[in-house]
């Protein structure tokens, strides 16, 4: 009769490793692959919001910073 094989104990800083390199490949190395592929499915999907997101916050605040420079650049300019 054949015995199964012991498992192996993954270890949880190669886990965090990959995932901070390829999102979903720290968990589909501790063997769960649903959740690794769908975290990854996530990631691509969404990158595109979060870039737009931050590229949309950084130009509401560079305008503010180009008002406050030319205002501070022009004295004359009526209140």
């Amino acid at each position: 009769m054949t015995q199964p094989a012991p498992e192996t104990q993954k270890s949880p800083l190669v886990a965090s490793a990959l995932s901070a390199f390829l999102p979903g490949a720290g968990q589909i190395y501790a063997e769960r692959t649903l959740r690794g592929a769908s975290v990854m499915v996530a990631t691509i999907a969404l990158t595109p919001v979060y870039v737009g997101l931050a590229i949309w916050l950084w130009q509401v605040v560079d305008a503010a910073a180009c008002a406050r420079r030319d205002d501070a650049a022009s004295p004359d300019r009526p209140s």
